[in-house]
């Protein structure tokens, strides 16, 4: 088998192909240690072929290797030693693509090796350069360009030429509202988040999302009323007149996490002072707020973690960090004495006001703080948390973001955040909030001293409001 083709495949089909068709897991559908099982031969197979392939890498033609890497992302599977290879064998086969061949294998290896956290500097910039040298000699529209942006945007890679490309590209394909809706979410998120919004194209991608926003909201309107219609006819015992899905024209609508980027990019470019238009920020303000920085898949609620850890996995689960916001709320209350909120509403409400909702969250007196500070410094009783009668000042809102290595960090290097994630901690400070990154790894590194946590805490709470 081929690694490409390994890759590709489904888990379930690996284990057939690696067992000679005896179909793994045909009479245990849900069960988990039968997926395990899958899971972790699909990774013995990978591995096996990854090593295979890695001496032949330079060898092996850019669009294949751009396809692997793609592919290898995508299945979640990840090895250092052959991204880098990989990464120096682009940047040597690069010059020698035909144009027309650019576009497609620009656009896989800078999704692929974004997707996989692995950053490359020398391979974005030639990634980049290639892409706009062959747009200026063969253009093929702003999608490709785009593409490249929104996958770098992934990594903080920020590389103005490439910037300046996609702009003059967008105009020459007749401005943004000749884009599609799903571009123009990420035109106006790749300008917006590298500060590089150019107004004309802001504005008219902001008038174009607001009429498909308006006309999403009455289709949404149209067919909420049909399925109302729809129930009372079958409540009252109706034989119904067929599904009311597909009303409204059948017109393609932007996704939630489309509409949740068009969301962030408004906040960051609503700071900026960019002309988006009061329609479109009138759209989205109709909608829910989206959370920002919550963490769905980890325990927040300290008496939910103890109780986990005490479980035959509890240890697992901590070593995996899924019990860290637990852990920390639990200092953050018992230790520095602060009152958590959950699910606040971050930004000021009212008609086309922009919002977004913060799981975890503390209110900071900046000037009890530094008192604090300076006691500490004076007396050296770094584990104080006594605070001046009478003295309060500037109070500020903090979002307590706790952040996994996997969801929120590139892979290569550690400690290189995620650009979406980023996204999110620049929006939140477009609202006027301060933002608290915990890295997993930081706070598990403390072990269980809950004087290291608290000092560790107070620091960084300190650093995150100076």
């Amino acid at each position: 088998m081929t690694l490409l083709a390994a890759a590709q495949m489904e888990p379930g089909a690996l284990a057939d192909e690696a067992e000679g068709g005896g179909g793994a897991g045909e009479d245990g559908d849900g069960d988990a240690d039968a997926l395990a099982a899958e899971v972790e031969l699909q990774e013995q197979l990978l591995d096996r072929l990854v090593q295979a392939q890695l001496p032949r890498l330079r060898a092996t033609p850019l669009r294949t290797s751009a396809a692997l890497v793609l592919a290898l992302s995508n299945a979640g599977y990840y090895d250092p030693a052959f991204f880098s290879e990989a990464a120096a064998a682009a940047v040597e086969g690069l010059g020698s693509l035909e144009v027309w061949e650019v576009p497609v294998v620009a656009t896989a290896l800078a999704a692929g090796f974004s997707a996989a956290g692995h950053y490359e500097e020398p391979l974005f910039e030639a990634l980049a350069a290639r892409a706009v040298a062959a747009d200026a000699s063969a253009p093929s529209g702003p999608a490709p360009l785009l593409a490249v942006a929104a996958a770098l945007l992934e990594v903080q890679h920020y590389c103005p030429p490439l910037l300046d490309a996609l702009a003059a590209s967008v105009r020459a394909a007749g401005g943004a509202a000749a884009m599609p809706a799903g571009q123009l979410v990420d035109l106006l998120l790749v300008v917006g988040f590298f500060r590089a919004a150019p107004h004309d194209l802001v504005e008219q991608a902001g008038g174009a999302l607001a009429d498909a926003l308006e006309r999403q909201q009455r289709q949404e309107g149209v067919e909420e009323e049909q399925q109302a219609r729809q129930d009372e006819r079958e409540a009252g015992g109706g034989q119904g007149a067929g599904s009311a899905s597909g009303a409204g024209g059948g017109e393609a609508l932007l996704e939630e996490d489309q509409l949740g980027r068009l969301h962030l990019a408004a906040l960051l470019l609503r700071q900026q002072g960019a002309p988006l238009g009061p329609r479109l920020c009138a759209a989205l303000a109709a909608r829910p707020p989206g959370r920002l920085l919550g963490a769905d898949h980890m325990v927040s609620d300290p008496e939910a973690a103890a109780e986990a850890l005490g479980q035959p996995q509890g240890a697992d689960w901590e070593a995996a960090g899924l019990l860290t916001p637990g852990q920390v709320v639990g200092r953050l209350t018992q230790g520095l004495g602060y009152e958590v909120e959950r699910d606040v509403v971050a930004g000021e409400e009212g008609d086309g006001q922009l919002l977004a909702e913060v799981e975890i969250s503390i209110t900071v007196d900046e000037s009890r703080l530094q008192a604090q500070q300076q006691r500490e410094r004076e007396e050296g009783q770094e584990g104080r948390q006594q605070q001046e009668e009478g003295r309060s000042g500037v109070r500020r809102r903090v979002a307590v973001a706790v952040m996994d290595d996997e969801s929120c960090y590139c892979a290569s290097p550690p400690g290189r955040l995620r650009g979406g994630v980023a996204v999110q901690v620049l929006a939140l400070q477009s609202l006027g909030w301060a933002v608290l990154p915990l890295p997993v790894r930081e706070w598990q590194a403390l072990g269980r001293d809950t004087a290291a946590q608290d000092a560790y805490l107070r620091a960084r709470i300190a650093a995150a409001v100076g």
